[in-house]
């Protein structure tokens, strides 16, 4: 299994996996794909190239988290569910 491997087992027909960059915007056409279908989960901390875990800085986890939720309500027209959660794997944070 690869380092991350393990976090897209959840992944099949229903339930789609996206590994996204919190640096730009360009997992918001996901989201719009994810609201239109059955939802999904977008994974952010990881280098899908690479397939390791870089994880989020402590110290701004909470600042990225914000980001992601606020560019998700200014960009969605429709009110979109969004439920974040933090996952630390060896003191590495993922959300």
């Amino acid at each position: 299994m690869k380092d991350f491997d393990f976090l897209l087992e959840e992944e099949s027909s229903d339930m789609n996996c996206q590994i996204c960059s919190y640096e730009n915007n360009d997992y918001l056409k996901t989201v719009v794909a994810f609201a239109n279908t059955n939802g999904g989960k977008l994974l952010f901390g990881l280098d899908e190239r690479k397939r390791e875990i870089i994880g989020i800085d402590d110290d701004s986890l909470f600042k990225v988290m914000d980001t992601i939720s606020k560019s998700i309500s200014n960009y969605c027209e429709l009110e979109v569910l969004i439920n974040i959660y933090v996952r630390n794997y060896k003191n590495k944070y993922l959300t």
